[in-house]
């Protein structure tokens, strides 16, 4: 049956210990590439454990592979998994990574999400497959468990009717013709298969579908400030930028999104706007009894959780750049409550709704969900990832006062994600 909240039990734990190689000494990490399908490189760092089960660390949407393997003592989940045994690959999407680990993309951002969950899911697995001579486990947080959600149902790439055209043949004679190009579809034997080559997922504040179990308008937005439980629970900022259109036509015209520069504004000290700064950050302080000087840093960390070092080398090194593609198809899905396949408004076929086929998924899953994620709702979780998948073997477990990002880098999210992370994925080694 179904677990919430499953502690593994002692025993079964150790049994499954057993397996693995001893503690693993301190390893240099070195580089390793996949081909996909499409010809791009992807890059990973691999902290090797010939022998140990693979695990597979896949960052989210704005990040690269060293969220996974941040340069700060202490908070390389990388290097805590190969300290246990396991043989652990820190991967890149297409486009992201950092110096020599970053993975190769088509010029001026030209890629999808769809590219992510058709071409590059596959090629890692594949990868690691290869190396490892074992089904590995997939870890991935927010964007980097959705695409394995994506590709668990089966979503590829197949040529499909799009539109109808008329074509002169000859002074008096005309033809219509199809019109066929690339599309996203959903293929439940392809599912069946790719569930063959893992032996389980783990996601971490990973949603099936962008919505929250709040909403509120600029009419009653005074709610957030005096009911903590609605701040948490619905993100203001996300959901008025996606249905903005100004916001919509900034992103359709920009190829690639400078984060970085988003970043740095996100994480402004808000003690230093003139005149109000110092206000509004004892007004925040006594609404939320957090000391949050970053106001829209709370829509990321919950900062109380976090180390200011953490934050510092994260926003520093950890963030990429992004594909405005991705930005509209993510903006689309919290507009239409549901991630669709890239819109290419053709008028024969409607875009691939990706939490449709979730009960495809049939493989162990552990859904890791923070009870203060303004970006992946933990209640969303439950409803359209936990309770859709036709998993008999899946798990809940819900981090209490945790954010989304503070539950993989926070100052105890290796005692209250990682812990329970890696006593599920030891029980079912076989």
């Amino acid at each position: 049956m179904p677990r919430i909240h499953v502690r593994i039990a002692p025993v079964v734990a150790l049994a499954a210990l057993v397996l693995l190689p001893a503690k693993a000494e301190a390893a240099e990490p070195e580089r390793v590439e996949a081909i996909t399908e499409d010809d791009i490189v992807l890059r990973m760092v691999r902290y090797a454990n010939p022998g140990g089960v693979p695990v597979i660390l896949q960052t989210g949407f704005t990040a690269n592979h060293l969220a996974m393997d941040l340069p700060v003592e202490g908070y390389s989940i990388a290097q805590w998994f190969h300290s246990r045994g396991y043989d652990v690959y820190a991967t890149n999407l297409r486009g992201h990574g950092e110096g020599e680990i970053r993975s190769d993309g088509p010029a001026d951002c030209d890629w999808t999400y769809d590219d992510f969950v058709a071409y590059d899911v596959g090629a890692i697995i594949d990868r690691v497959t290869e190396i490892s001579g074992r089904e590995p486990f997939w870890v991935g947080h927010s964007m980097g468990g959705m695409v394995a959600y994506g590709y668990l149902q089966g979503a590829h790439f197949e040529n499909v009717i799009v539109d109808r055209e008329w074509v002169r043949r000859g002074l008096f004679d005309w033809e219509l013709v199809d019109i066929i190009e690339p599309r996203i579809v959903a293929d439940p034997t392809l599912a069946d298969d790719r569930q063959e080559g893992l032996a389980g997922l783990v996601t971490i504040s990973a949603a099936p579908r962008a919505a929250w179990e709040v909403y509120v308008t600029w009419w009653n937005w005074p709610l957030l400030l005096f009911d903590v439980d609605k701040f948490w629970a619905y993100n203001l900022i996300i959901d008025q930028l996606a249905h903005d259109t100004y916001a919509q036509i900034a992103v359709s015209i920009l190829n690639c999104i400078p984060i970085e520069d988003v970043a740095e504004f996100m994480t402004a000290d808000i003690r230093d706007i003139p005149f109000v700064g110092g206000l509004l950050a004892d007004f925040l302080a006594w609404v939320f009894d957090v000391v949050a000087t970053s106001f829209l840093l709370a829509d990321i960390f919950n900062p109380q959780n976090m180390d200011q070092q953490v934050i510092d080398v994260f926003v520093a090194r950890g963030f990429d750049n992004i594909s405005g593609s991705v930005t509209q198809q993510f903006m689309q899905s919290v507009r239409k409550r549901g991630l669709r396949a890239y819109d290419h408004r053709d008028s024969l076929h409607d875009p691939f709704r990706y939490g449709q086929a979730m009960a495809e998924i049939s493989l162990p899953v552990l859904f890791v969900s923070g009870q203060f994620d303004k970006l992946a709702n933990d209640n969303v979780i439950r409803r359209h990832g936990y309770d859709a998948v036709s998993s008999e073997d899946r798990t809940l477990h819900r981090v209490l006062g945790h954010g989304h990002g503070d539950i993989v880098l926070g100052i105890d999210a290796f005692d209250l994600t990682w812990e329970p992370v890696e006593e599920w994925i030891a029980a079912r080694i076989f």
